[in-house]
């Protein structure tokens, strides 16, 4: 599989041994309670403050020392409706979290569950939860790179090491969990926006470059 990459110069393939993406996980805890007139509050059961707790307690967890690099992001919370004449009585937290190590990241999944549920607990909340877009560490095989840096030296294209494994997530880390396998990168431009930026747009210069490494591999 080739992904592009911005930051380094167009049409430069960029490879890492092992491990080169993390895992990680969408993780969104939904706490339910009552809702009141926003001028009686202690009528009703409010999350915020729950929620708020939550969040606070999730990336302290992902501060702590760990034996990769952990981070947990919070992509989205919600409460009530913004009707202000209405206290909220359910709210959404939606944090994304990404670790080097899979178990590491499980790990602290479970760690802010059992948080969340003692919290509504205490509270007088309900709460559940879902996992989505769950993504495993993706790991290169030695093989998987030897093809690919063969590949390009028979195409005489430029290629560089990555110092470090990119913090992306990438769904083709089930596939090297069953076989032998890599993932490598193609520059899109040192210069060039970066994914998930308004600015963004693929390089339509890299399908020629993509199209011959897979040819060429496919020969071996």
């Amino acid at each position: 599989a080739f992904h592009n990459l911005s930051g380094w110069p167009e049409g430069e393939i960029i490879y890492r041994n092992g491990l080169t993406q993390p895992a990680s996980e969408g993780l969104t805890i939904l706490f339910y309670g009552k809702t009141s007139h926003a001028s009686a509050p202690e009528d009703g059961i409010n999350p915020a403050e729950t929620m708020a707790r939550t969040a606070l307690f999730a990336q302290g967890e992902a501060a702590k020392p760990h034996q990769g690099m952990v981070l947990c992001t919070v992509v989205g919370m919600t409460a009530g409706t913004g009707d202000f004449g209405i206290s909220a009585g359910e709210g959404s937290l939606k944090l994304t979290l990404r670790a080097e190590y899979e178990e590491e990241m499980k790990e602290m999944e479970a760690s802010i569950l059992s948080f969340a549920a003692e919290q509504a607990k205490k509270t007088g909340l309900f709460m559940e939860y879902r996992i989505s877009d769950y993504f495993p560490e993706t790991r290169n095989s030695a093989a998987g790179i030897r093809k690919v840096l063969q590949a390009a030296g028979a195409l005489e294209i430029p290629v560089k090491e990555m110092p470090s494994m990119w913090r992306a997530s990438e769904d083709f880390g089930y596939y090297l969990k069953e076989c032998e396998g890599a993932v490598f990168y193609i520059g899109n431009g040192e210069n060039w926006p970066a994914l998930h930026t308004k600015e963004y747009d693929f390089n339509d210069n890299l399908l020629e470059t993509a199209a011959a490494v897979f040819f060429r591999l496919a020969e071996y």
